[in-house]
């Protein structure tokens, strides 16, 4: 079986992507991929978003054969302390 997923997609969720550059919504993304047909599996990455508010969206990509795997995009800074 031949499977391509992209698992790294924003929507305009995410806090800094703007509709008027060319961000859509989940439920555009999940259409578009669905006519495609180019990969069976996407993940909704947003930034600081929680998977819970994507939980409709996981059943509308499922009704038109795309698994969603809602994830999300966090900033993982760490400031180590100063060596001695």
């Amino acid at each position: 079986m031949d499977l391509r997923a992209d698992l790294q997609i924003h929507s305009t969720q995410s806090f800094d992507t703007k509709v008027e550059e060319g961000a859509i919504t989940p439920k555009q993304i999940i259409e578009m991929v669905a006519r495609e047909k180019k990969v069976g599996v996407v993940s909704i990455t947003d930034h600081f978003k929680v998977a819970q508010r994507y939980r409709g969206n996981v059943r509308f990509a499922k009704r038109r054969g795309i698994e969603l795997v809602v994830g999300a995009e966090f900033d993982a800074r760490i400031r180590l302390p100063d060596k001695d």
